[in-house]
């Protein structure tokens, strides 16, 4: 198939070209479409005639990804990977990648539509050229999102902004991708849509990046998914517990309580014991497998705690977690490490809200969504992308409160070898074996050199 293309931009190692196609018909082994909370296509919309051309095996794949979803359905700025089945043409799709932008509050109805906002549409395309990488697609394309009347927060040349911003951002940042094509019929919108595209080099050739660029680009990236993100960053609610009903639990929940789960001491004297609902949900994962407590190991002072003492029970809670994380993943047992991260990330987050400031708590809220991500790696991508996200903005905090920490370094090279964004793996990886020659974290550093090294060979 021959393309003239009406642009093309070089962004990083990523060629984007502006070409008059049809979406459906572009060249590349996956595609970004603009999709709604529910993954149902309105009739006439560039997801219909997708599903109406994949068939019904697409469509049962995007039934089972809703129903595996919040009861909103599928939150705002997500990336939801399914196989292109009947879209082989002349290229077998690996998958079609529904970015999720629109948002309608009741499920099978196409009314009182949320437009997409700048800030989603800006975090569901980095979300899915992540996806894109994650599978190792070569290349992707994609439509102008929210450029139709009444599907945009904002005019069409703001909204055509933050998808190239968001190109421009994600590309640049050392991940490999061949070719971007931005697929438009309408000469109008090719037009925008180079204009959007030449605006943000301009301003890259304006403003050269500084370390001080740099950290405002990252910190408007991590606002616009956070902002994306509806779900809560607070404290899980507590569900109070009497003495009686805690030492009672075997008859409450099927089986007895571990030792090791925090119990939060209640303001008002008397109410009782406070327990995370979380710790409820992970139990309920758990189930028989639970663990025993720590072999040999004291616990700490401050086991029934309040919010104001609880540092150190909290960091003790973290590693024991994480630990048994990494025991369950190489036994193969995903359902406990699930459980396990999940509670983790609760953990991590109290102990973050008792220290605010606090280098140790950054890392480790930053290590558990990382924790999450790999478990759900290989059951599902969509997960592991949302869950990396989520700690990109603790691992950056970290890393500036204080540069010089090599648990900061390392955590943040982690993030940066998942997405592929190999200068600043290299560069974050590089500055731990500076700090900590022969640390553990220095060992699992080199690994993760190592292993962008092969890559680089192997390409």
């Amino acid at each position: 198939m021959s393309i003239t293309p009406d642009a093309v931009f070089q962004f990083g190692n990523t060629a984007v070209a502006v070409v008059p196609l049809p979406l459906i018909d572009a060249p590349t082994p996956t595609m970004l479409v603009s999709a709604n909370n529910w993954l149902s296509p309105e009739p006439g919309s560039v997801a219909s005639v997708i599903m109406t051309r994949a068939g019904d095996e697409y469509a049962t794949d995007l039934r089972a990804a809703v129903a595996q979803s919040e009861e909103d359905g599928i939150p705002p700025g997500a990336a939801v990977p399914i196989r292109g089945y009947g879209l082989a043409d002349e290229v077998a799709r690996q998958a079609v990648i529904n970015v999720v932008t629109t948002v309608y509050p009741i499920r099978g109805s196409f009314e009182n539509r949320i437009p997409a906002s700048p800030q989603t549409v800006y975090a569901a395309v980095r979300n899915g050229l992540a996806v894109v990488a994650s599978v190792g697609a070569p290349g992707t394309s994609l439509s102008l999102i929210g450029v139709r009347p009444g599907y945009g927060s904002e005019a069409p040349p703001v909204m055509a902004a933050a998808l190239a911003r968001a190109l421009f951002d994600h590309l640049t940042s050392g991940v490999k991708l061949d070719g971007v094509l931005i697929c438009e019929t309408d000469p109008s919108r090719r037009a925008l849509a180079c204009e959007a595209l030449a605006a943000v080099e301009r301003a890259s050739h304006e403003q050269p990046e500084t370390e001080g660029a740099t950290a405002t680009a990252t910190d408007d990236a991590a606002e616009a998914v956070g902002l994306a993100d509806h779900e809560s960053e607070g404290s899980p609610p507590v569900l109070w517990l009497s003495r009686a009903q805690v030492e009672d639990s075997e008859e409450l929940y099927g089986w007895p309580l571990p030792d090791w789960l925090p119990l939060v001491a209640p303001r008002e004297p008397g109410k009782g014991f406070g327990l995370p609902l979380s710790a409820m949900q992970a139990i309920t994962v758990l189930n028989a497998s639970a663990p025993a407590p720590v072999p040999g190991t004291a616990l700490p002072d401050g086991v029934v705690w309040n919010p104001a003492g609880a540092s150190r029970f909290l960091q003790f809670g973290c590693g024991w977690l994480t630990s048994e994380i990494e025991e369950a993943k190489s036994e193969g047992n995903i359902s406990v490490a699930l459980g396990m991260v999940h509670l983790l990330i609760q953990v991590a987050r109290q102990w973050h809200e008792t220290e605010p400031l606090g280098l140790q708590p950054l890392v480790q809220l930053a290590t558990g969504w990382f924790e999450a991500s790999e478990v759900f790696r290989s059951i599902d991508p969509v997960q592991a992308v949302g869950s990396a996200y989520r700690g990109v903005p603790f691992a950056r905090a970290a890393a500036t409160v204080d540069p010089e920490n090599p648990h900061a370094c390392l955590i943040l090279g982690r993030y940066a070898v998942f997405f592929n964004q190999t200068e600043a793996a290299r560069a974050s990886l590089g500055r731990v074996l500076e700090l900590a020659p022969g640390s553990p974290q220095a060992d699992l550093a080199s690994v993760l050199l190592e292993s962008l090294t092969m890559v680089r060979s192997a390409e």
